[in-house]
């Protein structure tokens, strides 16, 4: 089923096209990485040509199996949002079913006791609910290139030649870094030689693999897929780590806001009522 986001992007890129604007900017009215990419081998393919159909099924594939990785990835986290929520609810629970509780919330004390448990009750559950990681959607930009070149030299397209239309159309610190490795290529240095020297790791790492490829002359297709699939694996090994030190994490609301509140909301009234 098309989700909401991805009806309004397939409208803008319709709106669009019905505008007569070119194919790669239509698809970059999109507002989505993955539009953004493929409007990348678009343009690429009607700068230096290839096979079209290859690049975009590799896409594809990339996107499929993101689309796995996000969807198990919120799997993991949807128990652990629910445990910290019920855990941080448990005080007003505990003070709805206990009718000899609610008999010691009359007068100024009572109502005191009240509104601090229900303030630390409320607070606690948003703070365990904000240190439940939340799987990323974007796509790292360093991520995006390798796999943009790894999808157009696979259709035939040479690497030098799509890394100057993706150094064209990109943007940011990102942009920033492809246009100074650009203008060191006209220099007279090597794409790869350029990449390596540049700040952004990620982008140093394609720039290891073009001059390990060029020096070996071997395709780099392969590599720059391998690339992409470990600079995602690096993404999903920093998403488990927080994932592991979210319950440690939550120890601190959970000491400084669900218990107390559990004192205020149950024993405190309780033993009020009892007293009165």
């Amino acid at each position: 089923m098309i989700s909401e986001a991805d009806a309004q992007a397939a409208t803008k890129i319709v709106r669009a096209l019905g505008l007569g604007l070119p194919a790669a900017a239509a698809l970059q009215a999109g507002e989505s990485p993955d539009l953004e990419t493929l409007a990348c081998i678009v343009s690429t393919h009607q700068r230096c040509g290839g096979d079209l159909a290859a690049m975009i099924d590799a896409l594809g594939d990339d996107i499929e199996t993101r689309s796995q990785h996000a969807a198990d990835a919120a799997a993991a986290v949807s128990g652990m949002r629910l445990s910290a929520r019920m855990v941080a609810s448990l005080p007003i629970v505990f003070f709805l079913l206990m009718p000899l509780s609610r008999r010691g919330v009359g007068g100024m004390p009572g109502a005191a006791l009240l509104l601090l448990g229900l303030g630390l009750a409320g607070a606690g559950f948003v703070w365990m609910s904000k240190l439940v990681p939340v799987p990323g959607r974007e796509v790292h930009p360093a991520r995006m290139t390798a796999v943009t070149m790894a999808c157009a030299v696979r259709g035939g397209c040479s690497p030098q030649i799509v890394l100057a239309a993706i150094a064209k159309g990109a943007s940011g610190a990102h942009g920033a870094a492809l246009t100074e490795a650009r203008q060191r290529t006209a220099l007279g240095s090597t794409w790869g030689r350029s990449l390596e020297r540049s700040d952004d790791l990620g982008l140093s790492r394609i720039g290891s693999v073009l001059r390990s490829s060029t020096e070996l002359g071997a395709p780099c297709a392969g590599a720059l897929r391998a690339l992409a699939d470990s600079m995602a694996a690096d993404e999903q090994r920093r998403f488990q780590t927080e994932i592991r030190k979210a319950p440690v994490k939550m120890v601190l609301p959970l000491t400084v806001c669900v218990l107390p509140s559990f004192g205020l909301l149950g024993a405190g009234p309780m033993l009020r009522g009892l007293l009165l």
